[in-house]
């Protein structure tokens, strides 16, 4: 019965092992390496010059494609794309 649903659920999940704090974040630490303080990237990569908006667009479009499981959550995510256009589309 629906009626027994809420308490069953919360035996479970008082009872469900609690994660520590390295599983808890796990997947919200990035594992690759970048460059140390100082460091200046190459410059001949045939890249173009944008302005930090469309930079940051693009990069968020390109993670999203590269990885299905990269999503963008906020009020501003959509038509209206926040008041910089970072997250219109």
């Amino acid at each position: 019965p629906r009626s027994h649903q809420v308490p069953r659920s919360a035996r479970v999940a008082a009872a469900a092992r609690r994660p520590g704090s390295t599983r808890a974040r796990g997947g919200l630490v990035a594992r690759a390496v970048v460059a140390a303080k100082g460091e200046v990237a190459s410059s001949d990569t045939g890249g173009h010059e944008v302005l930090m908006f469309e930079a940051l667009r693009e990069a968020m479009i390109e993670e999203m494609t590269l990885d299905p499981t990269v999503c963008m959550i906020g009020e501003d995510v959509g038509d209206y794309g926040g008041s910089y256009k970072v997250s219109k589309g």
